[in-house]
């Protein structure tokens, strides 16, 4: 096959991946059990591309929560904007302590779910995120959650280790 071949083709491809998702093939189904139960967000499931920062450090699901730069009446709305900044829409706020997203990306339009959780007796951000198509989410959940701790998180937080240079 020419180059010239194989360029046309990948080309066919991406702008089909890219209708597909238009067309709401990649969003899937948001799940049953989300929320709040006994001040704790549900866990993640073994087998979910799902992000947690309640589970152990050892589990592969683990991610640090995130210590507000100010007090969490302060720092929820600008969470809020940060989020819609990242394309991210909110599909639930049962109290002021819980917000759930739902953030979907550009190019496939693949959606995952996102809820922080305001854990006040810690003074502390949970999170969870759970892409709705496993095998779509290529790190970006982590990123997100990532970006949003760099952006509006501490950065003397003594849970979150100092990156390694």
């Amino acid at each position: 096959m020419s180059l010239k071949k194989f360029l046309v083709f990948i080309g066919i491809v991406v702008i089909a991946l890219h209708l597909m998702g238009r067309a709401g093939v990649f969003t899937g189904t948001p799940e049953l059990e989300s929320g709040v139960l006994n001040n704790r967000l549900y866990p993640c499931a073994p087998s979910d591309a799902c992000l947690a920062s309640r589970p152990p450090e050892t589990s592969p699901h683990y991610i640090h929560s995130i210590l507000p730069k100010v007090a969490w009446e302060q720092a929820r709305p600008e969470f809020k904007n940060a989020l819609e900044n990242q394309g991210c829409e909110i599909t639930s706020e049962e109290s002021t302590e819980y917000i759930k997203f739902q953030c979907t990306t550009f190019f496939l339009r693949t959606v995952d779910d996102l809820e922080l959780y305001h854990a006040a007796n810690e003074g502390r951000l949970h999170v969870r995120s759970r892409a709705r198509i496993a095998w779509l989410d290529w790190g970006r959940q982590r990123r997100r959650i990532d970006a949003l701790r760099a952006e509006l998180g501490r950065k003397d937080d003594p849970i979150v280790e100092a990156p390694k240079n």
